[in-house]
Protein backbone atom coordinates (compact mmCIF):
# COMPACT_ATOMS: atom_id res chain seq x y z
CA UNK A 1 0.00 0.00 0.00
CA UNK A 2 1.58 3.56 -0.88
CA UNK A 3 1.72 6.74 0.95
CA UNK A 4 -1.55 8.82 -0.37
CA UNK A 5 -4.19 5.55 -0.62
CA UNK A 6 -6.08 4.34 1.79
CA UNK A 7 -4.90 1.40 3.25
CA UNK A 8 -6.15 -1.83 1.51
CA UNK A 9 -7.47 -3.23 4.48
CA UNK A 10 -10.22 -0.94 4.48
CA UNK A 11 -12.95 -2.18 2.43
CA UNK A 12 -16.28 -2.35 5.05
CA UNK A 13 -18.54 -5.00 5.02
CA UNK A 14 -22.09 -4.95 3.28
CA UNK A 15 -24.04 -6.80 6.25
CA UNK A 16 -24.66 -5.18 9.39
CA UNK A 17 -23.02 -8.10 10.90
CA UNK A 18 -20.77 -10.66 8.99
CA UNK A 19 -20.09 -13.54 11.33
CA UNK A 20 -15.97 -14.85 11.50
CA UNK A 21 -13.85 -16.92 13.77
CA UNK A 22 -12.22 -17.21 17.89
CA UNK A 23 -10.57 -15.18 19.44
CA UNK A 24 -7.07 -14.07 19.86
CA UNK A 25 -4.39 -13.50 22.34
CA UNK A 26 -1.61 -11.12 22.58
CA UNK A 27 -0.54 -9.13 24.72
CA UNK A 28 1.63 -5.96 24.18
CA UNK A 29 4.67 -4.86 25.60
CA UNK A 30 4.07 -2.01 28.65
CA UNK A 31 6.42 0.32 27.58
CA UNK A 32 7.62 2.88 24.66
CA UNK A 33 11.63 1.59 24.50
CA UNK A 34 10.52 -2.34 23.61
CA UNK A 35 9.19 -4.11 20.94
CA UNK A 36 6.13 -5.53 21.19
CA UNK A 37 5.62 -8.98 22.95
CA UNK A 38 3.12 -11.76 21.26
CA UNK A 39 1.20 -13.03 23.84
CA UNK A 40 -0.22 -16.67 23.47
CA UNK A 41 -3.25 -17.84 25.60
CA UNK A 42 -6.26 -15.45 26.26
CA UNK A 43 -6.46 -15.18 30.07
CA UNK A 44 -7.86 -12.46 32.53
CA UNK A 45 -7.05 -9.84 34.13
CA UNK A 46 -9.23 -7.84 36.47
CA UNK A 47 -12.57 -7.10 37.70
CA UNK A 48 -14.60 -9.27 40.56
CA UNK A 49 -18.46 -9.26 40.79
CA UNK A 50 -19.69 -11.24 43.55
CA UNK A 51 -23.31 -11.44 43.64
CA UNK A 52 -24.10 -12.98 47.33
CA UNK A 53 -26.96 -14.96 48.69
CA UNK A 54 -28.57 -16.96 46.26
CA UNK A 55 -29.99 -20.22 47.57
CA UNK A 56 -30.91 -23.10 45.42
CA UNK A 57 -34.98 -24.41 45.65
CA UNK A 58 -38.51 -23.73 44.06
CA UNK A 59 -40.18 -20.87 44.06
CA UNK A 60 -42.55 -20.93 46.78
CA UNK A 61 -45.12 -18.04 46.95
CA UNK A 62 -47.59 -16.02 44.19
CA UNK A 63 -46.64 -13.06 45.70
CA UNK A 64 -42.83 -13.28 45.42
CA UNK A 65 -43.79 -13.33 41.19
CA UNK A 66 -45.58 -10.06 42.10
CA UNK A 67 -42.57 -8.31 43.37
CA UNK A 68 -41.03 -8.58 40.55
CA UNK A 69 -40.23 -5.43 38.46
CA UNK A 70 -41.99 -5.33 35.17
CA UNK A 71 -38.53 -3.70 33.59
CA UNK A 72 -36.48 -6.49 33.16
CA UNK A 73 -33.28 -4.63 31.90
CA UNK A 74 -31.74 -2.46 34.67
CA UNK A 75 -28.48 -0.07 34.41
CA UNK A 76 -26.85 0.96 37.74
CA UNK A 77 -24.20 3.47 36.60
CA UNK A 78 -20.94 3.05 39.38
CA UNK A 79 -22.22 6.83 41.00
CA UNK A 80 -25.37 5.40 41.56
CA UNK A 81 -27.04 4.85 45.30
CA UNK A 82 -26.75 1.41 45.16
CA UNK A 83 -23.32 0.97 45.16
CA UNK A 84 -20.74 1.11 48.17
CA UNK A 85 -17.43 1.63 47.82
CA UNK A 86 -15.61 -1.00 50.26
CA UNK A 87 -12.12 -1.00 49.17
CA UNK A 88 -10.45 -0.43 52.60
CA UNK A 89 -12.68 -2.99 54.06
CA UNK A 90 -11.36 -6.46 54.66
CA UNK A 91 -13.60 -7.87 52.03
CA UNK A 92 -12.47 -5.03 49.80
CA UNK A 93 -8.84 -6.15 50.45
CA UNK A 94 -9.23 -9.52 50.07
CA UNK A 95 -10.44 -8.95 46.69
CA UNK A 96 -8.15 -6.96 45.31
CA UNK A 97 -4.94 -9.14 46.91
CA UNK A 98 -7.13 -11.98 44.92
CA UNK A 99 -7.25 -10.49 41.94
CA UNK A 100 -3.66 -9.66 41.51
CA UNK A 101 -2.76 -13.47 42.56
CA UNK A 102 -4.76 -14.78 39.70
CA UNK A 103 -2.61 -12.56 37.31
CA UNK A 104 0.65 -13.39 39.23
CA UNK A 105 0.09 -17.52 38.36
CA UNK A 106 -1.77 -17.04 34.87
CA UNK A 107 1.09 -18.33 32.70
CA UNK A 108 -1.16 -16.44 29.78
CA UNK A 109 0.62 -13.28 31.05
CA UNK A 110 3.99 -12.02 30.26
CA UNK A 111 5.90 -10.39 33.05
CA UNK A 112 5.05 -6.69 31.50
CA UNK A 113 1.45 -7.54 32.49
CA UNK A 114 1.30 -9.02 36.15
CA UNK A 115 3.81 -5.85 36.35
CA UNK A 116 1.23 -3.50 35.04
CA UNK A 117 -2.01 -5.11 37.30
CA UNK A 118 0.49 -5.38 40.48
CA UNK A 119 1.29 -1.39 39.44
CA UNK A 120 -2.08 -0.29 39.26
CA UNK A 121 -4.52 0.92 41.80
CA UNK A 122 -8.23 -0.75 42.54
CA UNK A 123 -11.02 0.45 44.20
CA UNK A 124 -13.73 -2.35 44.97
CA UNK A 125 -17.49 -1.11 45.13
CA UNK A 126 -20.21 -3.59 46.72
CA UNK A 127 -23.81 -3.17 44.10
CA UNK A 128 -27.04 -3.94 45.13
CA UNK A 129 -28.82 -5.72 41.93
CA UNK A 130 -32.28 -4.84 41.26
CA UNK A 131 -34.34 -8.22 41.73
CA UNK A 132 -35.58 -8.17 37.46
CA UNK A 133 -37.16 -11.58 38.01
CA UNK A 134 -39.70 -13.46 40.38
CA UNK A 135 -36.80 -15.64 41.76
CA UNK A 136 -34.52 -12.83 42.69
CA UNK A 137 -37.37 -11.12 44.16
CA UNK A 138 -38.14 -14.00 46.66
CA UNK A 139 -34.54 -14.68 47.40
CA UNK A 140 -33.88 -11.19 48.16
CA UNK A 141 -30.28 -9.75 49.31
CA UNK A 142 -28.62 -9.80 45.69
CA UNK A 143 -25.56 -8.39 46.10
CA UNK A 144 -22.13 -8.41 43.89
CA UNK A 145 -18.53 -7.08 44.05
CA UNK A 146 -16.63 -5.43 41.94
CA UNK A 147 -13.19 -4.08 41.14
CA UNK A 148 -12.26 -1.70 38.60
CA UNK A 149 -9.17 0.49 38.31
CA UNK A 150 -8.89 3.46 40.68
CA UNK A 151 -8.78 6.04 37.96
CA UNK A 152 -11.80 5.47 35.60
CA UNK A 153 -14.20 7.74 36.56
CA UNK A 154 -17.55 6.08 38.32
CA UNK A 155 -19.72 7.83 35.52
CA UNK A 156 -18.09 5.77 32.91
CA UNK A 157 -18.25 2.62 33.97
CA UNK A 158 -22.11 0.49 34.30
CA UNK A 159 -23.02 -2.53 35.27
CA UNK A 160 -26.28 -4.17 33.31
CA UNK A 161 -29.09 -6.68 34.82
CA UNK A 162 -31.34 -7.94 32.43
CA UNK A 163 -33.10 -11.76 32.42
CA UNK A 164 -31.63 -14.11 29.74
CA UNK A 165 -33.92 -13.62 27.06
CA UNK A 166 -33.56 -9.43 27.08
CA UNK A 167 -30.05 -8.27 25.76
CA UNK A 168 -27.82 -6.69 28.09
CA UNK A 169 -25.69 -4.68 25.29
CA UNK A 170 -28.06 -1.77 23.64
CA UNK A 171 -24.94 -2.29 20.84
CA UNK A 172 -26.48 -5.50 19.64
CA UNK A 173 -30.10 -6.33 20.57
CA UNK A 174 -29.85 -9.36 18.91
CA UNK A 175 -27.72 -11.06 22.04
CA UNK A 176 -30.16 -12.86 24.03
CA UNK A 177 -30.12 -16.01 26.02
CA UNK A 178 -32.81 -17.54 27.27
CA UNK A 179 -35.32 -17.45 30.03
CA UNK A 180 -34.28 -18.56 33.35
CA UNK A 181 -31.14 -16.70 33.00
CA UNK A 182 -29.22 -13.66 33.95
CA UNK A 183 -27.16 -11.63 32.01
CA UNK A 184 -24.76 -9.42 33.85
CA UNK A 185 -23.15 -6.63 31.92
CA UNK A 186 -20.11 -4.59 32.73
CA UNK A 187 -19.86 -1.31 30.21
CA UNK A 188 -16.98 0.94 30.93
CA UNK A 189 -16.50 3.87 28.57
CA UNK A 190 -12.51 3.61 27.74
CA UNK A 191 -10.62 6.92 26.87
CA UNK A 192 -7.04 6.01 26.00
CA UNK A 193 -4.43 8.84 26.38
CA UNK A 194 -2.96 10.86 23.45
CA UNK A 195 -0.22 8.83 21.95
CA UNK A 196 2.34 9.92 19.33
CA UNK A 197 3.03 7.86 16.52
CA UNK A 198 6.51 9.31 15.98
CA UNK A 199 6.10 10.03 12.42
CA UNK A 200 6.67 13.32 10.59
CA UNK A 201 5.09 14.60 7.21
CA UNK A 202 8.14 15.24 5.56
CA UNK A 203 10.21 12.02 5.64
CA UNK A 204 8.02 10.30 3.03
CA UNK A 205 6.68 6.76 3.20
CA UNK A 206 8.88 4.27 4.06
CA UNK A 207 8.69 1.84 6.72
CA UNK A 208 11.37 3.02 9.27
CA UNK A 209 13.79 0.03 10.31
CA UNK A 210 12.68 0.33 13.96
CA UNK A 211 8.53 0.42 13.62
CA UNK A 212 6.72 -1.71 16.19
CA UNK A 213 3.34 -1.80 17.97
CA UNK A 214 3.50 0.04 21.43
CA UNK A 215 0.75 -0.76 23.78
CA UNK A 216 -0.28 2.56 25.32
CA UNK A 217 -3.43 2.21 27.46
CA UNK A 218 -4.19 -1.28 29.05
CA UNK A 219 -6.34 -2.10 32.29
CA UNK A 220 -7.85 -4.90 33.52
CA UNK A 221 -11.10 -6.13 35.54
CA UNK A 222 -12.32 -8.92 37.42
CA UNK A 223 -16.00 -9.83 38.39
CA UNK A 224 -17.46 -12.80 39.91
CA UNK A 225 -20.60 -14.47 41.56
CA UNK A 226 -21.09 -15.97 44.96
CA UNK A 227 -24.91 -17.10 44.64
CA UNK A 228 -25.11 -19.18 47.74
CA UNK A 229 -23.56 -21.73 46.19
CA UNK A 230 -20.71 -21.69 48.81
CA UNK A 231 -18.54 -20.83 45.92
CA UNK A 232 -17.83 -18.83 42.38
CA UNK A 233 -18.24 -18.26 39.15
CA UNK A 234 -16.53 -15.39 37.97
CA UNK A 235 -15.89 -13.35 34.48
CA UNK A 236 -11.95 -11.25 34.61
CA UNK A 237 -11.43 -9.26 31.34
CA UNK A 238 -8.54 -7.00 29.41
CA UNK A 239 -8.50 -4.72 26.99
CA UNK A 240 -5.02 -3.11 25.29
CA UNK A 241 -4.98 0.00 22.89
CA UNK A 242 -1.76 -0.07 20.80
CA UNK A 243 -0.13 2.22 18.07
CA UNK A 244 2.17 1.67 15.87
CA UNK A 245 5.50 3.44 15.85
CA UNK A 246 7.31 4.78 13.12
CA UNK A 247 5.44 3.13 10.55
CA UNK A 248 6.85 5.73 7.81
CA UNK A 249 3.50 6.21 6.38
CA UNK A 250 3.35 10.31 6.29
CA UNK A 251 -0.20 9.64 5.71
CA UNK A 252 -2.08 7.36 8.04
CA UNK A 253 -1.56 6.03 11.42
CA UNK A 254 -2.19 2.25 12.50
CA UNK A 255 -4.07 1.70 15.72
CA UNK A 256 -5.36 -1.75 16.87
CA UNK A 257 -7.45 -2.56 20.03
CA UNK A 258 -7.29 -6.15 21.70
CA UNK A 259 -10.04 -7.76 24.15
CA UNK A 260 -9.54 -10.88 25.91
CA UNK A 261 -11.00 -12.67 29.32
CA UNK A 262 -12.00 -15.98 30.83
CA UNK A 263 -15.41 -17.00 32.17
CA UNK A 264 -15.16 -19.55 34.38
CA UNK A 265 -17.68 -22.16 37.16
CA UNK A 266 -15.98 -23.32 40.14
CA UNK A 267 -19.26 -25.16 41.15
CA UNK A 268 -21.55 -27.16 39.76
CA UNK A 269 -23.67 -24.24 38.53
CA UNK A 270 -23.12 -23.68 34.67
CA UNK A 271 -22.19 -20.44 33.16
CA UNK A 272 -23.93 -20.59 29.80
CA UNK A 273 -22.35 -17.96 28.11
CA UNK A 274 -20.07 -15.16 27.82
CA UNK A 275 -18.56 -12.69 25.38
CA UNK A 276 -16.85 -9.59 25.15
CA UNK A 277 -17.23 -6.36 22.10
CA UNK A 278 -16.67 -2.79 21.59
CA UNK A 279 -17.18 0.13 19.12
CA UNK A 280 -16.07 4.03 18.67
CA UNK A 281 -18.16 5.79 20.91
CA UNK A 282 -17.68 8.94 19.44
CA UNK A 283 -14.38 10.46 20.59
CA UNK A 284 -11.40 10.40 18.33
CA UNK A 285 -11.30 9.11 14.68
CA UNK A 286 -11.68 5.85 12.79
CA UNK A 287 -11.28 6.11 8.96
CA UNK A 288 -11.54 2.72 8.15
CA UNK A 289 -11.10 -1.20 8.83
CA UNK A 290 -7.78 -2.60 8.42
CA UNK A 291 -7.98 -6.21 9.99
CA UNK A 292 -10.07 -8.09 12.74
CA UNK A 293 -9.61 -11.45 14.15
CA UNK A 294 -11.06 -14.42 14.47
CA UNK A 295 -12.59 -14.32 11.23
CA UNK A 296 -15.44 -17.01 11.33
CA UNK A 297 -18.13 -18.53 14.00
CA UNK A 298 -16.31 -22.26 15.64
CA UNK A 299 -17.76 -25.32 16.94
CA UNK A 300 -15.26 -27.96 18.02
CA UNK A 301 -14.23 -29.99 20.78
CA UNK A 302 -11.13 -27.76 22.71
CA UNK A 303 -8.37 -27.07 20.67
CA UNK A 304 -6.12 -23.61 20.01
CA UNK A 305 -6.56 -21.47 17.77
CA UNK A 306 -4.29 -18.25 16.37
CA UNK A 307 -5.65 -15.19 15.32
CA UNK A 308 -3.69 -11.61 14.09
CA UNK A 309 -4.57 -8.35 12.68
CA UNK A 310 -2.40 -6.78 10.31
CA UNK A 311 -0.58 -3.24 10.84
CA UNK A 312 1.56 -1.34 8.38
CA UNK A 313 4.34 -3.01 5.74
CA UNK A 314 3.75 -6.27 6.82
CA UNK A 315 3.76 -5.97 10.91
CA UNK A 316 1.11 -8.37 12.33
CA UNK A 317 0.00 -8.59 16.10
CA UNK A 318 -1.34 -11.97 17.24
CA UNK A 319 -1.37 -15.34 19.40
CA UNK A 320 -3.61 -18.31 20.31
CA UNK A 321 -6.32 -19.28 22.83
CA UNK A 322 -8.63 -22.31 23.71
CA UNK A 323 -11.43 -22.95 21.89
CA UNK A 324 -14.25 -24.94 22.86
CA UNK A 325 -17.80 -25.80 21.70
CA UNK A 326 -19.51 -22.55 20.34
CA UNK A 327 -17.66 -18.98 19.26
CA UNK A 328 -19.70 -16.87 17.81
CA UNK A 329 -18.30 -13.62 16.28
CA UNK A 330 -19.62 -10.50 15.17
CA UNK A 331 -17.61 -8.26 12.75
CA UNK A 332 -19.86 -5.01 11.87
CA UNK A 333 -19.50 -3.07 8.49
CA UNK A 334 -18.82 0.15 11.14
CA UNK A 335 -14.80 0.14 11.59
CA UNK A 336 -13.83 -1.33 14.65
CA UNK A 337 -17.18 -2.53 16.10
CA UNK A 338 -16.53 -6.09 16.66
CA UNK A 339 -17.75 -9.06 19.60
CA UNK A 340 -16.96 -12.46 20.15
CA UNK A 341 -19.12 -14.83 22.70
CA UNK A 342 -18.77 -18.13 24.18
CA UNK A 343 -21.91 -20.17 24.21
CA UNK A 344 -21.95 -23.59 26.34
CA UNK A 345 -23.25 -24.48 28.90
CA UNK A 346 -19.92 -25.69 31.20
CA UNK A 347 -19.54 -26.32 34.96
CA UNK A 348 -16.40 -26.33 36.71
CA UNK A 349 -14.35 -25.30 33.85
CA UNK A 350 -13.26 -21.86 32.27
CA UNK A 351 -13.77 -20.48 28.90
CA UNK A 352 -12.18 -17.93 26.77
CA UNK A 353 -13.12 -15.39 24.30
CA UNK A 354 -10.97 -12.62 22.85
CA UNK A 355 -10.60 -10.41 19.70
CA UNK A 356 -8.85 -8.11 18.04
CA UNK A 357 -9.42 -5.20 15.48
CA UNK A 358 -6.87 -2.84 13.67
CA UNK A 359 -8.00 0.69 12.15
CA UNK A 360 -6.29 3.63 10.97
CA UNK A 361 -6.78 7.45 10.85
CA UNK A 362 -5.26 10.39 8.97
CA UNK A 363 -1.92 11.22 9.92
CA UNK A 364 -1.81 12.72 13.37
CA UNK A 365 -5.59 11.55 14.21
CA UNK A 366 -6.42 11.19 17.77
CA UNK A 367 -6.91 7.73 19.42
CA UNK A 368 -10.60 6.51 19.28
CA UNK A 369 -12.45 5.91 22.77
CA UNK A 370 -14.43 3.38 22.63
CA UNK A 371 -17.71 1.58 24.61
CA UNK A 372 -16.75 -1.75 26.26
CA UNK A 373 -18.76 -4.26 27.17
CA UNK A 374 -18.44 -8.05 28.88
CA UNK A 375 -21.77 -9.83 29.19
CA UNK A 376 -22.36 -13.17 31.09
CA UNK A 377 -25.06 -15.68 31.53
CA UNK A 378 -26.24 -17.96 34.56
CA UNK A 379 -29.33 -19.64 35.17
CA UNK A 380 -31.56 -17.71 38.01
CA UNK A 381 -32.05 -20.45 40.31
CA UNK A 382 -35.44 -20.62 41.90
CA UNK A 383 -35.77 -20.38 45.66
CA UNK A 384 -36.11 -22.33 48.15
Amino acid sequence: MGAGHAPTGSTATSEEATKRTPPVAHHPMQGESYPMHLRSKTLLCATVLMLAGITIGPLTTAAAQATAPSDSVQRIRLDDSRVTEITNTPEGRQQTTSFKQRIDTNAGFSAGDVNSVKADTFKVFAVELPSITPAMAARGNNKMTLVAPADIPLSDMTLVVSSGDKSPVTAEPRVKGTSGSIWTDLQVNAKPPAVDSGERADIGSQIAADTYPYTYYHKCFARQYAPGWGDWVWFDHCWDFTIQKYDGNSNWNYYSMHQFGTCKSEVSTPILACGLGGQRNGGGTISGWYGWAPKKDETSNCRSLSISVPLYGGLSMGGSYEHCETNDMNKYTEPAKFSHYWRGPVSQSDRSVEYQVSWYVPQGGAGATFGLWSPLEIPDPPTS
